[in-house]
């Protein structure tokens, strides 16, 4: 018996939501990015390179949009009692399409990222802060981006060495 999760009576959309560039990590360009999805079947991309908000509404048509997004990773450096980092990453979807600034700015963060920016250049919301891996701040952080039109996410727990514990706060 074949059970339909997926309705066939109504629209449904192939999504990533969750990518890298070569604004940050990845080795595609936004606009190859776009032709790889597309290619596979995809009509929507979200491009969430790391800690900054770059747009990409110049690769929508009609059969394809990106929304607005990054990547912000809060670090807990080693211990002696565990001896890897640790990394609290979410994704911070804009409900903007353009227009939107970054949340919880800390420029520190950004330096590898600039991608012919300055960091005089980097719109933000508040003043810049020092991240603090702690419930406390990470929590901040989403009310912060809840506060802005952003939609939060939290992002590979297992591969960031996070617990349960951790991310449960």
């Amino acid at each position: 018996m074949k059970i339909d999760l997926i309705s066939q009576n109504c629209n449904s959309y192939k999504a990533n939501l969750h990518s890298h560039s070569t604004l940050s990590d990845g080795w595609l360009t936004p606009a190859e990015l776009k032709n790889a999805y597309k290619a596979r079947g995809y009509s929507i991309l979200s491009i969430t390179d790391h800690e900054l908000l770059h747009t990409h509404e110049y690769l929508d048509d009609p059969d394809f949009i990106t929304i607005s997004g990054y990547e912000t990773g809060i670090v807990k450096e080693p211990t002696p009692d565990f001896p890897y980092k640790k990394v609290c990453h979410l994704n911070l979807y804009s409900k903007k399409q353009t227009g939107n600034k970054i949340v919880c700015y800390r420029p520190e963060s950004v330096l590898k990222n600039l991608n012919g920016k300055t960091l005089s250049e980097i719109e933000y919301f508040g003043t810049a802060e020092k991240a603090v891996y702690t419930p406390a701040y990470i929590n901040h952080v989403i009310e912060e981006a809840l506060q802005h039109d952003y939609i939060v996410s939290y992002n590979h727990p297992h591969w960031s060495l996070e617990s349960f514990a951790d991310f449960s706060q």
